[in-house]
């Protein structure tokens, strides 16, 4: 008689919004744990906007995903009866602890209502492991749910997390979790500064990227297209990129800065661009799917990330990768991937003066870009290929 065959491995990630075009990484190490034989399961806390863009390759995990805020009350009330019949010492227990952390009665009860919800569908559906993105509400979720069943989880925290908007309880998160994963090695050390000695639980670990579709361009003979690629949000800095655009502009510099990426900074940022008279060089292009951005880091002379603050970096990895030498700030994780020198060049983040500088060195020295583009795509192999980082993230998971 033949053995049963092994259920696959299954994990539940918690994810704020799901899906997110901003959030390619998240994607992609879906996409790499799967292909690792992961059963994957999805909950997004919040729908995404009508109508809103996303990458084709979401449609994957779109029919494993629940929208958490289209659960019917009844069904959250029937698993709170059903939890409170099965886990009653737990759930008291674990009601006086959110009565103490929640600031609002209502927002108690429709916590609780929801973490019992998902945990009456992670027991149902025989989930071995949960994993979260950011260290803000969907970790919390992930937290709840182990204190009522003991399901493991981990975390991954990033960079607006960490250094933006750094949770009161990242201490209690990361001591209950299995592993605190994050994305770099100086966000690792600026968290153990912040919480103390994490006993082996914090591990860095880089997101990956997919560098068989961001295929290396050695030629460095492109188009004057100045490229940056990010939400348009205040910590992201797009102002010092228009201010350097406007110096230079005055001293010559024949280009075209292409800024790729939607957020709240839209109306400031285009009144800025009016103001300093760039209207024809400085252009917002909104999102663009992973399709449509491939070809902006192949025709691009330069890459600038201008952020004051920062995990890693992604959009980085993507345009070393495809051979696109790069400007970035000295914060989070950047020094990371740009080693001074050697894959392109730092600057300290919000001199305006210092980036337009060091836009203009590479923008003028054709040898120097054709040396960060090799050096660039040969460091992106060999740490940030996102098959060689879901193995390792697969294999933390299962680890005993």
């Amino acid at each position: 008689m033949n053995a049963p065959a092994r259920r696959p491995f299954r994990v539940l990630y918690i994810l704020e919004i799901f899906p997110e075009i901003s959030e390619t990484f998240i994607l992609f190490g879906m996409l790499g744990v799967q292909r690792q034989g992961i059963d994957v399961r999805v909950v997004s806390l919040t729908n995404p906007k009508s109508g809103a863009e996303h990458h084709p390759e979401s449609g994957e995990f779109l029919p494993v995903t629940l929208y958490l805020k289209n659960v019917p009350l009844y069904k959250q009330y029937a698993a709170l009866i059903r939890m409170l019949i099965f886990h009653p010492v737990k759930l008291v227990k674990f009601t006086r602890y959110l009565y103490g952390v929640e600031k609002y009665v209502r927002d108690t009860r429709d916590r609780l209502l929801q973490v019992c919800y998902l945990c009456v569908k992670a027991q149902g559906g025989r989930i071995d492991h949960i994993h979260a993105h950011f260290a803000n509400l969907a970790t919390s979720f992930a937290m709840w749910i182990h204190m009522l069943t003991g399901i493991p989880f981990t975390f991954s925290s990033h960079g607006y997390d960490i250094f933006y908007v750094f949770p009161k309880d990242m201490r209690l998160k990361t001591d209950l979790a299995k592993k605190h994963l994050t994305v770099s090695r100086q966000s690792a050390a600026y968290i153990q500064e912040k919480i103390g000695n994490c006993n082996g639980k914090l591990v860095p670990l880089y997101s990956g990227i997919d560098t068989n579709f961001f295929s290396f361009n050695p030629d460095q003979n492109r188009d004057n297209i100045l490229l940056h690629v990010a939400r348009l949000h205040p910590v992201k800095g797009q102002q010092y990129l228009i201010r350097a655009c406007r110096l230079l502009k005055d001293r010559g510099l024949d280009f075209q800065c292409l800024i790729i990426g939607e957020g709240e900074e839209r109306t400031k940022l285009e009144q800025l661009i009016t103001e300093l008279k760039l209207k024809d060089t400085c252009l917002l292009l909104g999102p663009k799917t992973r399709k449509e951005l491939a070809p902006y880091y192949q025709r691009a002379k330069v890459f600038v990330l201008t952020s004051v603050s920062e995990g890693l970096g992604n959009v980085l990895k993507e345009a070393l990768a495809c051979g696109l030498p790069a400007v970035g700030p000295r914060v989070g994780g950047i020094p990371e991937i740009i080693i001074d020198g050697k894959t392109g060049y730092l600057f300290e983040k919000g001199n305006v003066e210092e980036l337009a500088e060091k836009i203009s060195a590479l923008w003028n020295d054709p040898r120097q870009r054709a040396a960060f583009a090799k050096n660039g795509r040969k460091f992106i192999e060999e740490n940030f290929d996102y098959r060689r980082q879901s193995e390792k993230m697969a294999a933390l998971w299962k680890e005993k």
